[in-house]
């Protein structure tokens, strides 16, 4: 075994593969929610005026788990996983504040991707002006100013700064639930009267929300976030998995997806965008959706 084999065994091995694992589940959930996002909210006329019993059906069982409560159960506890584990993830980071930044482009680039889309397919479905990305990517540049603050305020007291960022964590999503609409019910309810655009960055509101497929403003989610911060300077300073003993081969298919979880997302997406177009085309002959 060569220095280079053995050095990537050795990292891979350090790595804390739960979060792996729980950030591979999240994926894969935000996969098959945004699949059925546009075959239900997109391509719900075309497909079903089709004719077409496989594409029919498809709108059946994409419409019938929009609908569901499954769905308004599970959603929420994934995306706040997702929020918690990215907190986690800061103190793996040397530097949040670069890897924000590249979030941030990366983010970007999905919005004008999305755009593109939508010309292409003509229609305005596929727009994403402010999704998880650009959330996350959000919370870790606030995070990176607030953490050498925090880092100046407790003198580097490992206890003392998760206590202040649990403890803010915890604030920001309890204030939410009083003061605002839950997320569940951010897409069925008036959400705000403030209707700025700035607003609907940090707080759901319906200017926002009719302009973008995919919406996640930075409030309740920076709260998870945080508390997830917490949690990974409480338990991760070794930056080390916490279960290594149960470090074994059948979390992989679901690990591997997790450590490459922003390739993942985005291939995914671009792929499934391209052959649902693809599909639609065959069908109808026409990219136009509407």
């Amino acid at each position: 075994m060569n220095k280079n084999t053995l050095s990537k065994r050795n990292k891979w091995q350090g790595r804390a593969w739960e979060l792996d694992l729980l950030r591979g589940i999240c994926i894969l959930f935000v996969a098959l929610d945004h699949t059925m996002y546009d075959i239900n909210g997109i391509l719900n006329g075309t497909w079903s005026a089709s004719g077409i019993p496989a594409l029919v059906k498809a709108v059946d069982f994409a419409s019938l788990y929009w609908l569901s409560p499954v769905r308004d159960s599970w959603r929420p506890i994934i995306i706040y996983i997702f929020f918690i584990v990215a907190g986690i993830c800061t103190s793996f980071c040397r530097s949040n504040f670069k890897r924000a930044l590249k979030l941030a482009a990366v983010a970007l680039m999905l919005t004008l991707i999305t755009y593109l889309a939508n010309v292409v397919t003509k229609t305005d479905g596929f727009l994403i002006v402010f999704g998880v990305l650009h959330c996350l990517a959000s919370c870790m540049l606030i995070y990176s100013l607030m953490n050498q603050l925090l880092n100046f305020i407790t003198k580097k007291n490992h206890v003392l700064k998760a206590t202040i960022l649990f403890t803010l964590g915890l604030l920001i999503t309890q204030l939410y639930k009083v003061y605002f609409v839950e997320p569940v019910n951010a897409g069925y309810l008036s959400v705000s009267e403030n209707n700025s655009f700035i607003w609907g960055l940090f707080f759901y509101n319906q200017k926002v929300w009719s302009m973008t497929s995919d919406y996640f403003p930075i409030a309740p989610y920076i709260g998870w976030f945080l508390i997830g911060a917490a949690i990974g300077v409480a338990f991760y300073q070794k930056r080390k998995s916490l279960l290594p003993a149960l470090n074994r081969k059948w979390h992989f298919p679901l690990t591997i997806p997790g450590r490459h979880s922003l390739f993942v997302y985005l291939g995914v997406r671009v792929i499934e965008m391209g052959i649902l177009a693809l599909i639609t085309y065959l069908a109808i002959g026409s990219f136009n959706f509407l």
